[in-house]
């Protein structure tokens, strides 16, 4: 079986490098589990910058699912044992930090404040939901996080960044695929007419070996090494959107 997608620039199985703006077609090999064979294209009409308008006046995913460690911030909790963490303070000059205990800034990658939100206020987006899938080592400490980081909903007030997801946030140690399995559970339990499998939904990950086992459930999955910087969010968009058409053909 022959399988072709766009994936981001590193392979999480070998290390090798390519460039994003190809199209990777990938089989089973004894030297590599993803091997790829690339034809250059042209960059993609989603390649950076502000998020796109034009975007918004086609079809949304019902649900986008977002890891939270290396994708929507950094460093990892993990990378902060050893005398950090808990309790966290906002940075006073910039409302994309915060400090742990031992002074080290953890930081909003990339596109995340301006990505969720717009999501989270554009009504454009108004019928896609927001869900968090992640396992990162410290629970509470990710929860703190998310409740020091500030937005602002639709209304005009500061809100935390949690309230963005309502109760769509999976924290736990599982494989991710159980995450999208209860976030699905919970989106039907809300809405009858809520499908019973994941072609609505999208999720961005910067570990293969979840992008991998959330694929195996349908979900349009998108790697994304460095987080959520500039063009990750569209490419996934355009991803899951030919996805959608190619299923309907």
């Amino acid at each position: 079986m022959l399988c072709v997608y766009m994936l981001a620039s590193f392979c999480g199985h070998c290390g090798w490098q390519e460039r994003s703006n190809m199209v990777r077609a990938f089989a089973l090999s004894s030297y590599c589990p993803i091997v790829y064979v690339s034809l250059f294209l042209p960059p993609s009409p989603f390649s950076g910058g502000e998020i796109e308008e034009r975007m918004t006046e086609e079809s949304v995913p019902l649900v986008i699912v977002f890891d939270l460690d290396g994708t929507l911030w950094a460093p990892e909790m993990y990378e902060l044992w050893g005398g950090g963490g808990a309790p966290f303070r906002a940075d006073p000059s910039d409302p994309n930090g915060a400090f742990d205990r031992a002074g080290t800034n953890v930081r909003l990658l990339g596109e995340t404040r301006e990505l969720l939100q717009k999501l989270s206020t554009d009504p454009k987006w108004s019928s896609t939901s927001l869900a968090i899938s992640s396992t990162c080592d410290e629970p509470r400490w990710a929860m703190e996080l998310l409740q020091l980081f500030q937005f602002t909903d639709s209304s005009g007030r500061r809100v935390p960044m949690l309230s963005l997801f309502g109760d769509l946030v999976e924290i736990y140690s599982a494989n991710k695929a159980s995450h999208h399995r209860t976030i699905l559970r919970k989106l039907r339990e809300k809405e009858i007419d809520v499908k019973e499998d994941f072609s609505q939904f999208v999720f961005f990950d910067n570990q293969t070996n979840n992008i991998e086992s959330v694929s195996s459930i349908g979900v349009t999955s998108v790697y994304c090494p460095r987080g959520m910087v500039s063009g990750v969010f569209e490419r996934g968009i355009q991803q899951w959107r030919e996805k959608v058409k190619r299923s309907v053909l």
